[in-house]
């Protein structure tokens, strides 16, 4: 069974890198996925060539051949199955009436096709309403009349060297002046439909007045065809003569009068209110529901969004913002501008189609930026200079195409700016400083392609200042001085936004987080628990909304909202000092000390795509001789440093936990998202004095009992009673020889089969089962203080015998030759 797919298309950005497109969704066959190229303009076009399939993958890979679609175009996959019924099953019983079933469901299917190319399509998630679809047939009738008269213009220049052929320049004028007399009759159809269209009055004037507009136009230009047809139609197509580039002209401009007619038919077809384009407010609120209501998702168009890229989006992002709580936004495609920071943190998720050219609104979104620390490898090792001895900023700088990494000495009075090559980080420039008031310890810094400069933060010095340096000259421009300190600093190009995160004393898992806008006017401060116990706050990096930065062991990733997204372990002796962006990738300044002073300096990449067997953490364990990876016995102790992590592989290439020291000085072993299996014959444990057995379901039914077995064996003390039999109440007439479990059984009723005769029914009943139901008792104790008792064995009921009777009742005696009934009178 395909599952049902509402919506069988999905649309790709494309980004000049990127030529597989997966089909998220079932199909029959592989090549009935459609692939349509969507140019800068909007234009459509399918796709019938240079396209590889890949069925099993779910992927087309297009270009097969040639470079990727820069990010002007977009793709769209669709799915088009052909109505058609393939299946020829054998000519008997049942089989004959499935196939005549489907048949008929195909039957109906072309038939729905067929009314369908006869109707207006809009794309499934279009913005586009009827008034745009009419307005943009009307400009296309405009630019075909244009075309003709600009064809005919052509014509006229060169008719001068052409003999006139009166009778054909005749007929050709007479077919040219009855075709504008249609284009102006099907226009004064359109206005009449939309003058008289009583509902949606103010969509219907527009439209109206749009399309006298275009009639207006057409007038005129209807006129300068007749002028054309006595003076530039006056050419004859001289086939005679060859002359095929003026039948050419000729031929275009007849097609262009003819779409003229044929695009003022279709504005005609969209005005009329019941001809499938434009329909009455009472139409429309009798037939369709409002668009907000339909499964939660609400375009921002809705709200006023214009999306080119030139209009002021803001307001109605900031509406959209306001209006849409626990609901979905839909960006449409479109360039939007939106000249604030707008902060969507009510809506329940983001459908983003759009591109923004000044600030992007902060969205909620779960996507961490890499998987784990499998995604992060050793790339190079920094030669720095003598005068340092340690790595601190690091940043790239977008205009210069460098690396920008920041090396320091211990007291933090030399600085060094090295600049490094993005493909081989060598070093390419060198600035040396000696600033201990403006660069000092040089924590961190980053790079704003708007300002073209570098901004550093001095969290040594001056905790509150940032250096602002030129990025083309690494010169000292200005410091900027903020009201709360600033150890640690990214700036999002893509949000326009700076982020400051900083330690709060006393607080080791804390931080501090702080937005500022372009001009440093703080947005926002919340604070975040790091859920690691470590002081140290190293880098910062802000990318598209997303925050990342680093403790002495852990890699932090958050939202703008405050909301920590994931936390990656990371070596604790392999120290991030601050972190860079650079085409798709993440990039580590990282220190490793030495007892020299004169510490490592290394850079790694994080590679969200890609998984790593030399990663942050198992590259350190690969490069310790002693541990003899390669095979042989380990001569030391293996040593992990506390909350270090060993890792282990998944077939999938994925680490999982194996244990660690934690931080309250526990082991703890295993991953929570695996099983974990302990080998041996039996499980220990020792308390440092005495060694115990831990018992497991294999001691089931010998040292422990399973729950099944000990429900059986065992009755619950709270239905035990106090004779320590289950206790019951019966409250419908019962067969008594049926009552065979063992238990107290509470009798509230009289009568029911094979019970005791002349007895007061109601009473207390005991009742023992021995072997398994072979010797059952049953004591009845009545209200009226009788009793009664009969036994079952040998696979029968004995009969109920009285052995107690109440004051005044007669005592029955059994004898050879009867009974008799002995009484007390009195």
């Amino acid at each position: 069974m395909i599952p049902e797919v509402n919506k069988p298309s999905v649309v790709y950005q494309c980004d000049g890198v990127n030529k597989k497109w997966i089909w998220p969704y079932d199909f029959y066959m592989i090549e009935d996925i459609a692939l349509i190229m969507v140019d800068a303009d909007g234009t459509e076009s399918v796709q019938t060539g240079n396209i590889d399939y890949d069925k099993e993958n779910k992927t087309l890979t297009y270009p097969a051949d040639g470079d990727p679609l820069d990010n002007t175009h977009k793709i769209i996959l669709e799915r088009r199955t052909p109505i058609k019924q393939d299946t020829d099953l054998p000519d008997e019983y049942p089989f004959q009436n499935i196939e005549h079933m489907t048949d008929k469901v195909t039957l109906i299917l072309q038939e729905m096709q067929e009314k369908m190319n006869r109707a207006l399509l809009i794309r499934v998630g279009s913005d586009e309403d009827a008034t745009t679809v009419a307005r943009k047939i009307v400009d296309t009738s405009t630019k075909a009349a244009n075309d003709a008269i600009n064809a005919y213009e052509k014509i006229k220049a060169e008719s001068e060297t052409i003999n006139a052929n009166a009778e054909t320049i005749k007929t050709l004028g007479g077919e040219i002046t009855e075709l504008s007399r249609t284009v102006d009759d099907k226009l004064a159809t359109s206005n009449t439909a939309l003058d008289t269209s009583s509902a949606n009055v103010t969509k219907a004037e527009k439209l109206v007045a749009d399309a006298k507009a275009y009639a207006g136009q057409t007038t005129v230009d209807k006129r300068d065809i007749n002028d054309l047809v006595s003076q530039a139609r006056t050419l004859k197509t001289d086939i005679d003569n060859k002359q095929t580039s003026i039948a050419s002209n000729a031929i275009k401009a007849t097609d262009a009068a003819k779409r003229a007619e044929v695009a003022a038919s279709k504005a005609e077809q969209i005005a009329l209110p019941n001809g499938g384009g434009l329909i009455t407010k009472t139409e429309a609120d009798t037939k369709f529901i409002p668009k907000d209501s339909l499964y939660g998702i609400v375009s921002v168009k809705d709200f006023g969004a214009v999306g080119d890229g030139v209009a002021d989006d803001t307001a109605a992002f900031k509406r959209a913002n306001d209006n849409l709580k626990n609901k979905i936004l839909l960006i449409p495609n479109g360039i939007y501008k939106i000249n604030e920071h707008i902060s969507f943190d009510t809506v329940d998720s983001v459908m983003d189609m759009g591109t923004y050219n000044n600030i992007k609104p902060f969205y909620p979104t779960e996507t961490p930026m890499l998987k784990g620390a499998s995604n992060i490898a050793f790339v190079k090792n920094i030669q720095y200079g003598d005068e340092v001895n340690q790595c601190q900023g690091f940043t790239y700088n977008d205009k210069k195409n460098v690396f920008v990494l920041a090396c320091i000495n211990g007291d933090g009075t030399k600085q060094n700016l090295y600049e490094l090559n993005p493909d081989t980080f060598e070093i390419v420039g060198t600035y040396k400083f000696s600033d201990p008031d403006k660069m000092g310890h040089c924590n961190t810094m980053c790079y704003n392609k708007y300002t073209n400069k570098i901004y550093l933060a001095n969290g040594l010095k001056n905790g509150n200042n940032l250096s602002v340096f030129n990025a083309d000259t690494m010169t000292f421009e200005k410091t900027i001085t903020l009201n709360e300190r600033v150890f640690n600093i990214g700036y999002d190009p893509i949000t326009r936004t700076y982020v400051s995160i900083v330690p709060i004393s006393g607080q080791q898992r804390l931080r501090e987080v702080n937005l500022y806008n372009d001009d440093f006017k703080k947005m926002k401060t919340y604070q975040i628990d790091y859920q690691y116990d470590d002081f140290n706050n190293n880098g910062a990096l802000m990318l598209n909304g997303c925050i990342m930065s680093a403790t002495l062991g852990s890699l932090v990733e958050c939202t703008p909202f405050g909301t920590v997204k994931q936390i990656i372990e990371i070596n604790r002796t392999t120290e991030i000092e601050d972190i860079a962006y650079c085409n798709g990738k993440f990039y580590f300044a990282v220190l490793t000390e030495k007892p020299s002073k004169r510490h490592q300096v290394d850079i790694y990449v994080g590679n969200p795509n890609r998984d790593y067997q030399n990663s942050i953490n198992t590259a350190r364990l690969a490069s310790l001789d002693y541990l003899k990876l390669t095979g042989g016995n380990v001569s030391g102790s293996i040593v992990l440093n506390n909350n270090t992590l060993l890792e282990g592989k998944k077939t999938d290439g994925h680490g999982v936990r194996i244990g660690k020291v934690s931080t309250s000085d526990a082991v703890e072993l295993g991953d929570p998202s695996v099983p974990i299996y302990l080998t041996g014959t039996t499980l220990k444990h020792y308390d440092g004095t005495d060694s115990s057995t831990v018992l497991t379901t294999k001691h089931y039914d010998k040292a422990i009992y399973s729950k099944t077995k000990a429900d059986e064996v065992f009755v619950k003390k709270d239905d035990a009673g106090s004779f320590g039999f289950p206790y019951s109440k019966l409250d419908t007439a019962t067969d008594w020889n049926t009552l065979t479990t063992q238990g107290c059984y509470e009798i509230n009723f009289d009568g029911g089969a094979n019970n005791p005769p002349r007895s007061h029914k109601q009473g207390m009943l005991i009742v023992f089962n021995f072997g398994e139901g072979k010797l059952i008792d049953h004591t009845l104790h009545t209200l009226n203080g009788e009793t009664y008792h009969r036994t079952f064995m040998a696979n029968k009921w004995g009969s109920w015998g009285r052995v107690q009777t109440s004051l005044n009742s007669k005592l029955q005696l059994w004898s050879a030759k009867g009974t008799v009934e002995v009484g007390v009178n009195g």
